[in-house]
């Protein structure tokens, strides 16, 4: 087998370890830690179950995209609160709230009219991926000047996760030609998502390293 090929499948295969540490960290500051870590520990424990769903199914080969059209709704509805919660303004608020709206909308009509719920649903990840690096560069314009703290810490460090992670998969979405795995190789197809899965891993350690500085920080002792 190719190197390239042999790393892809490696990543793909062991990627869902990459949630362990996060699952760990969310669990200990959900109790205690402000609104805005404890929005971030329900992102981790949404990403945690679908991941676990999923993973049964496709080790059971079952079609497991219908998992993923599911996540999608509730991460970007969690994703949408933290920004909430981070960003503060009668206006962006109201923004964010018409949008979380729409995308609702968006998803359910491309699951019943466009694609199906056996087909990735290129367009609302798509979709959340645009909206998310914006929220993620205004959140950045926000903080870019706030006294260091560990809250300023862990907004920063996961905020770079969701901007690196969405930029990237909206990029990959958008320029891969077709969403049907039958239209590549089954090289090209493993490296399209061993690229996915190494912005997933770079996105989860980011989150860990953010909750980290929350976690074991004064006020959590």
């Amino acid at each position: 087998m190719h190197a390239v090929e042999l790393l892809a499948s490696w990543l793909i295969t062991w990627s869902p370890a990459a949630l362990i540490l996060p699952l760990f960290l969310a669990i200990r500051v959900f109790p205690k830690a402000g609104i805005e870590a404890r929005a971030l520990a329900v992102f981790v424990f949404i990403a945690s179950a679908a991941e676990a769903v999923a993973g049964v199914l496709w080790y059971s080969r079952l079609n497991n995209l219908a998992v993923l059209h599911l996540y999608t709704i509730l991460e970007f509805f969690s994703l949408s609160f933290f920004y909430y919660l981070c960003l503060p303004g009668k206006v962006i608020r109201s923004v964010i709230t018409v949008t979380t709206v729409l995308f609702l909308a968006f998803s359910i009509y491309e699951n019943l009219f466009l694609n199906g719920m056996r087909i990735f649903n290129i367009y609302s990840r798509s979709a959340e991926g645009i909206i998310v690096t914006l929220y993620a560069v205004l959140l950045y314009i926000k903080e870019i000047n706030a006294m260091p703290s560990p809250r300023t810490s862990m907004l920063l460090w996961s905020n770079t996760g969701f901007l690196l992670y969405f930029s990237g998969t909206f990029f990959l979405f958008i320029f891969d030609n077709s969403n049907d795995p039958d239209a590549m190789s089954t090289a090209v197809y493993k490296e399209f998502w061993a690229f996915h899965t190494l912005l997933m891993i770079i996105l989860y350690s980011l989150i860990s390293i953010g909750l980290w500085k929350v976690a074991f920080s004064k006020k959590m002792q």
